[in-house]
């Protein structure tokens, strides 16, 4: 199991950097799906705003919009993960 988590670390990293974020933000929520604990989502967002973010009017000056998202996106799936049942693979 850990080689498949290092492996999809890697996937999401490679992800990261060379696909936009609307292609490489849904495959961190697939793996966060597939994983139990995928704290790696919330690492990609802070990438992410690394990456892209900068400061503009639109969020007030905010620029960690990524991280805030797959922050609020991790404990949503991390609950509702508990209320359904996924068959594991």
């Amino acid at each position: 199991m850990i080689v498949k988590r290092i492996v999809s670390d890697i996937a999401l990293l490679f992800a990261l950097i060379v696909f936009p974020w609307w292609v490489s933000l849904p495959f961190a929520l697939i793996l966060a799906f597939y994983f139990e604990h995928f704290y790696e989502m919330i690492f990609a967002g802070l990438f992410l705003d690394f990456l892209e973010s900068s400061h503009s009017l639109r969020f007030f000056g905010f620029s960690y919009i990524f991280t805030l998202v797959c922050l609020v996106l991790f404990f949503l799936f991390r609950f509702a993960k508990t209320k359904l049942s996924f068959p594991k693979f």
